[in-house]
């Protein structure tokens, strides 16, 4: 059996570091995510392994988004499930197998601060968003009170086998593993998209599990689009996204407070390409590892112009990522998600009887091929029910149903909705 190679964590604490844009997430708006989340904001059936040193569950913005494994019974010491895992009720314990994946330091903050760039609620007052906001979290702990990640081989195949969209790797070291990069495949191959911090040394030196075939490695930069002074390069390097004071989950231990802070690093951005990556494989969730990869890369901005850059051109992967260009790029290789757009005058689903009414089919997913309109009431009428613009009319009062189904090459889906109609 081989040795896997020693690895170490990626981050450079700065808590007291300059505030950039609004609250303090600057990064959010330098990729796109905004825009891209009126696009798709994920769903919580795509999950993100966070392979990382022990977490702070109980986090306000993080206790919210952990993945849930309902068919299994925690701390009964059984496999419930049948799935391999002992007590894997919410996450998993890679060092020492079993279910404990919390800190098992208070001064260990890694995992909790890569977990809220990655996924941290928004919409709750608190704190920060995460980039998939609406995908959810599984904590998987490769380190003990030690430090040293030691388990991230076994995270990896956890991931694949319990069938998680991505798992983010923000640790790594500069000796390569062929029984590591077997995992990685192995994980690849069940569609699990591998992303991994690129480095903090500065160097050109491939860095693992970033450097290995298939992953998606993740350089650093600032929020001037300049390479973050010890973020690696190389051509080795997949893209790059900010890694400069990134604002994010915390604990702090001499008080015991769940907190926020800045943080720096190639750690910092690998969460940020990883929630991405999730947002992608939740708009199209048969997408191969290698789609995902392909958009990512083939969507980024250009930064190797920028006169700071100028001795790193084609050091720093394809460009900064840009979210919103991602998944576009996804889109026409997506099954369609079906929505109903109103007229902007129409601000309740309450109409006289002698209206005619116009419903729009619209897919924020992939594209529309065909659509199909269903009156489920015969006092609702439907003058075109192939259209993508439905006319819609009433024969008496009531309350109706309609039903959309759309479809294209790569799938179909339907929604129903309720119509009031009045005298």
């Amino acid at each position: 059996a081989e040795r896997i190679p020693p690895r170490r964590f990626l981050s450079e604490p700065d808590d007291l570091g300059p505030s950039f844009g609004a609250n303090n997430q600057y990064y959010l708006h330098q990729c796109k995510l905004p825009e891209a989340w009126k696009i798709w904001p994920g769903d919580s059936n795509t999950i993100i392994v966070v392979a990382d040193n022990g977490f702070h569950l109980n986090h306000p913005d993080l206790v919210q988004q952990w993945k849930i494994n309902s068919n299994e019974i925690p701390d009964d010491f059984m496999d419930n499930d049948n799935n391999g895992y002992i007590d894997d009720y919410l996450g998993w314990n890679a060092m020492d197998n079993d279910g404990y994946v919390s800190a098992d330091l208070p001064t260990l903050t890694h995992a909790t601060a890569i977990s809220g760039v990655a996924g941290a609620r928004t919409n709750n007052g608190l704190g920060i968003a995460g980039t998939a906001y609406k995908c959810r979290l599984s904590p998987v702990k490769i380190s003990d009170a030690t430090n040293i990640p030691m388990a991230g081989s076994a995270a990896m195949f956890y991931a694949a086998e319990t069938g998680a969209q991505v798992i983010n790797c923000s640790w790594g070291g500069n000796i390569p593993s062929l029984g590591e990069q077997t995992i990685v495949d192995y994980a690849i191959s069940l569609g699990t998209v591998v992303v991994a911090a690129a480095g903090n040394d500065n160097d050109t030196l491939p860095f693992f599990p970033a450097g290995y075939d298939g992953v998606i490695a993740v350089a650093a930069t600032t929020p001037q689009d300049v390479k973050y002074s010890s973020s690696n390069f190389g051509s080795w390097i997949s893209l790059s996204a900010p890694g400069m004071s990134i604002y994010t989950t915390d604990y702090i231990a001499a008080s015991a407070q769940f907190a926020y802070s800045f943080r720096s690093g190639t750690s910092l951005a690998a969460p940020i390409v990883s929630g991405v990556a999730a947002l992608l494989k939740s708009m199209n969730p048969a997408a191969d590892p290698s789609l995902v990869k392909n958009c990512l890369i083939s969507s980024t901005d250009p930064i190797d112009q920028i006169p700071a850059n100028l001795p790193y051109q084609g050091l720093l992967g394809s460009g900064r990522l840009n979210a919103l260009k991602a998944l576009e790029c996804m889109r026409p290789y997506s099954p369609p998600k079906a929505r109903l757009v109103f007229p902007p005058d129409v601000n309740q689903l309450m109409f006289c009887t002698d209206d005619t009414v116009f419903i729009k089919a619209f897919s924020p997913t992939g594209y529309i091929d065909s659509v199909r309109w269903l009156a489920l009431s015969s006092e609702l009428q439907i003058l075109n029910p192939t259209d993508s613009i439905a006319h819609i009319t009433f024969t008496g009062p009531g309350i109706f149903q309609i039903k959309l189904r759309v479809y294209n090459s790569y799938g179909a889906d339907s929604t129903t909705i309720s119509l009031e109609a009045i005298q």
